[in-house]
């Protein structure tokens, strides 16, 4: 027998080799209780809350929403000055809805237009410009698949966060082969538009009409309501109410007389910011590590930066990711900027030409803007004929960015105070080895 199979042989019947293994098990089995039951006094928390209790703790705003024969370029534009990344989309004749647009949708509108791979670095100015002049005669008809949020009744109000987070991160109804839409609309009728003989749903609460879903409701999708056939509703819920629950992509209007109207929206985001309000009271769940509660483990995915905007663009769509991490290839890939689907929505159509220059010149016309008026065609120009100022340079590109032993507590204020849109996770070489986004912190409660 070789010496390296007696020595294994030895360690294993070795008693202290055995207790030191049943302790570590013993150590691994208490932090993962501790973990459990601190993300379960979260989740006691969004039990706790209906979405009526939401609703009315949030700030009146207005919602944002468009007809489909709205000009894609003036979507566009609505969402980057509003600071918002989708809005509802309904149907200007038949008020059917039609879905959430997303700056998204918008992007892989243009680069289809510019065809990426087809096109040679001398022609890239050319054919996005090209592709801004289109996207001006383009409405939002043409948009494809406008997938980032569903709508739910209004009735819907005595569901907690719980289940309605539970039911987003699902991909709503898993419907179009979404994974996870970020917000949730909450729809009423406009009662001036209904046909006569058409009775309005009792008020929020009403027992007779309300809707009260249960986990298995969730999963199965039971979130908006119409008047029809009560055969077709399922069994639980024939006892109380006479409506039948549809696919939120089947709320058309037409033949029913009744408009539709998007009164609310309710975000990863304000669901988030509720807990993070209330973190003194989850201490344990805040100032846990990152390993331990599983996050930061997600491989980010990272472009040189010296690449084309538009081709990191192009990358960031075929990865079906919303963030991206730039480095320096030349100095050992260390983390540079980075490069967030949004910092597409602050483009004019005309300024289309600017996604030509390199990724991280970029990325950093966003965060020099003092003595640079003008939109980012302008800024680029000026910071080409004049340079910058040492103190715009100390400014450069936001990067939000920790150890990988960090606890959540930072990385929630630089997702929730900061409003950045993801933290990178760096290994001791200033690499990036991970990220955490809202969607993974929201993941982690809600299962």
């Amino acid at each position: 027998m070789c010496p390296r199979t007696q020595q294994a042989n030895a360690a294993s019947q070795s008693p202290e080799l055995g207790q030191g293994t049943a302790a570590t098990r013993l150590t691994r089995s208490r932090s993962e209780g501790a973990m459990s039951e601190a993300v379960g006094g979260v989740v006691s928390l969004l039990r706790s809350i209906t979405l009526g209790e939401s609703l009315r703790r949030k700030p009146p705003c207005q919602v944002v929403s468009f007809d489909s024969d709205t000009p894609v370029n003036e979507a566009l534009h609505m969402l980057g000055k509003v600071g918002i990344k989708s809005a509802p989309v309904f149907d200007r004749r038949t008020n059917a809805f039609l879905g959430f647009v997303d700056c998204r949708d918008v992007l892989a509108m243009v680069l289809d237009f510019v065809d990426v791979r087809a096109t040679r670095p001398e022609e890239r100015v050319y054919r996005l410009r090209i592709a801004g002049r289109r996207l001006e005669n383009e409405t939002l008809d043409a948009v494809w698949p406008m997938d980032d949020g569903e709508l739910v009744y209004r009735n819907n109000e005595r569901v907690s966060l719980y289940e309605l987070m539970r039911f987003a991160n699902a991909g709503g109804r898993q419907v179009k082969g979404k994974q996870v839409c970020h917000r949730v609309g909450i729809f009423d009728y406009v009662e001036d538009d209904c046909v006569e003989g058409w009775e309005s749903p009792g008020p929020v609460g009403d027992d007779t009409q309300s809707d009260v879903f249960t986990e298995e409701r969730v999963s199965a999708g039971y979130w908006s309501e119409r008047s029809g056939d009560p055969a077709d509703v399922p069994p639980a819920r024939q006892e109380s109410s006479n409506a039948t629950a549809v696919d939120s992509g089947n709320l058309s209007r037409e033949g029913f007389g009744r408009k539709l109207q998007v009164t609310a929206v309710v975000s990863q985001s304000d669901v988030l910011q509720l807990v993070y309000q209330n973190r003194h009271k989850y201490e344990d769940f805040f100032d846990a590590s990152l390993e331990s509660l599983g996050l930061g483990r997600k491989r980010v995915v990272c472009v040189p930066c010296d690449m084309p905007a538009m081709n990191a663009f192009a990358t960031m769509m075929s990865y079906n990711v919303s963030h991206l991490g730039v480095i320096d290839q030349r100095n050992g890939g260390v983390l540079v900027g980075s490069l967030s689907v949004s910092d597409f929505t602050t483009l004019n159509t005309e300024e289309f030409g600017v996604l030509a220059i390199p990724v991280y010149q970029y990325v950093m016309l966003h965060a020099i803007r003092e003595g640079m008026p003008g939109g980012l065609v302008s800024r680029y120009e000026s910071l080409n004929d004049w340079g910058v100022k040492g103190g715009e340079l100390e400014k450069g590109p936001k990067v939000a960015c920790m150890s990988a032993g960090v606890t959540l507590r930072p990385v929630a204020e630089a997702l929730l105070e900061e409003r950045c849109n993801a933290v990178f996770i760096l290994d001791g070489n200033h690499r990036p080895q991970g990220v955490v986004t809202k969607t993974d912190v929201l993941k982690l409660i809600t299962g």
